[in-house]
């Protein structure tokens, strides 16, 4: 019976067992040899004791509670009182440590309420658990600004999240919950060496645009392509469906099936659905207009330099007048207005894009099926930091020597003018896309 918990140099007097699960009445053997306070030696008298009610894990697949016999104690020197310490409990949540494991492994694979079932406590206890850990994971992965960052965007949950990566790279920098402008701002400031940004692009997302001003000033601002050019996608789509409107309902549901051949450039086609586009673009000179139109927005992007980008953009929006599309491609004229400086950013910048966050979207497909109940505080811890981070050794900073300051390894001028060896240290640069998308669907499987 003593032996009933498994803890070191606890003993225990009696085990309640009912079907609710057990409760134990225990002691802790170990003793305090000082103050925990002022840290004087053999000031301390016992005075008196508590009872406090610690949940533990599971016994035969019933909850545990320990109802702890905790001595106190007051110091001489000091006046304080405290109560008795153990390695063994967790005073912030008032369960044993072990517990506090069990809660945040089970919080990274299943729901709060299903882990809190199981181990006996409230749902709100196991969040407060699992965001502790949270806090802390976060504050012990600190990585490094890239010189060309990404601010884009992924749907979950039928939210927008904010998703910052390392385009140069192709790591995830951190999956936001939100992506409001304090939400963006507070993590941007997270990054170390913020100096190092060049680049920044961007969704046309106007509180994107903001905090990079502020958080990165010097930085240049591009729009990535893929999201402008998308507009172009979808005034031509808005024009197919129309068309399918005015036709039979047979005839509008093979257009529609088949509307890839309209949005995809036409060197992806294969022979037979360019014979399928020749002939709808011939039946319907509206479509012929629009689909033109589509093709000249995307090969702005095929021209070099900036002043030869903003003549084809410039001829673009007369061509678009003068086929009467302006009601259809309006959306388009007036982003393409609002952010040409950003847009025209793109061809000074040897064209970057964050293209490689597409590639998230079957995996997202895959978490928004497995159904409501997960946390997205637990399915970013679970898909930042448990898979590991890439890290690269960089050479330390020049003129500077590695020393240690108030115990920390930190970095200090070297004012004797001493030639330093060579050294290089190890830099966090993000989370590798692969890694991320499997801990995505290890989540919810």
């Amino acid at each position: 019976m003593t032996d009933f918990l498994r803890l070191p140099s606890w003993e225990v007097q009696v085990v309640h067992e009912s079907a609710a699960g057990y409760r134990v009445d225990a002691t802790y053997t170990g003793q305090p040899t000082c103050c925990i306070k002022c840290g004087a030696d053999d000031e301390l008298y016992r005075h008196g004791t508590i009872t406090q009610a610690i949940n533990d894990t599971t016994h035969s697949g019933k909850p545990v509670v320990i109802d702890w016999a905790r001595q106190r104690y007051r110091c001489r020197a000091c006046g304080s009182t405290f109560l008795q310490p153990s390695p063994d409990i967790n005073d912030r949540h008032l369960m044993t440590v072990r517990l506090v494991q069990h809660i945040e492994k089970g919080g990274l694979r299943r729901t709060y309420v299903a882990v809190a079932e199981e181990v006996g406590v409230s749902e709100g206890t196991v969040r407060n658990v699992f965001r502790a850990y949270a806090e802390r994971m976060e504050a012990d992965h600190v990585f490094e600004a890239p010189e060309v960052l990404g601010i884009d965007e992924l749907h979950i949950r039928g939210r927008a999240r904010c998703i910052l990566t390392n385009i140069k790279d192709k790591v995830i920098l951190d999956f936001l919950e939100d992506r409001t402008k304090d939400v963006v701002y507070r993590a941007l400031l997270r990054l170390e060496q913020r100096e190092r940004v060049q680049i920044v692009a961007m969704d046309m997302y106007r509180p994107y645009l903001t905090v990079q001003k502020a958080v990165f000033p010097k930085a240049i601002a591009v729009v990535d392509k893929f999201h402008i050019q998308r507009m172009a996608s979808q005034s031509l789509d808005s024009l197919r469906k129309l068309v399918g409107k005015g036709v039979s309902r047979r005839r509008g549901a093979y257009i529609k099936r088949n509307r890839y051949v309209l949005l995809a450039r036409p060197g992806t086609l294969t022979d037979a659905q360019k014979f399928l586009l020749d002939e709808w673009l011939t039946e319907i000179p509206a479509l012929r207009s629009a689909y033109d139109l589509k093709e000249q927005f995307y090969d702005i992007w095929e021209v070099k330099g900036v002043t030869a980008a903003k003549k084809a953009l410039y001829a673009w929006r007369e061509a678009v007048q003068s086929a009467n599309q302006t009601h259809l491609f309006k959306p388009l004229l007036t982003a393409s207005a609002n952010w040409e400086p950003e847009i025209l950013n793109f061809f000074a910048t040897a064209g970057v894009t964050n293209a490689f966050t597409e590639a998230m979207n079957r995996t997202l497909r895959d978490v928004d099926r497995a159904g409501r109940g997960y946390s997205f505080e637990a399915l970013r811890v679970k898909a930042l930091f448990s898979h590991g981070v890439v890290t690269k050794r960089r050479p330390a900073r020049l003129g500077l020597e590695r020393r240690d300051v108030s115990g920390m390894m930190a970095y200090r001028a070297n004012t004797m003018g001493l030639r330093l060896p060579p050294m290089e240290m190890a830099v966090s640069l993000g989370i590798p896309l692969s890694t991320f998308a499997k801990a995505l669907k290890e989540r919810l499987t």
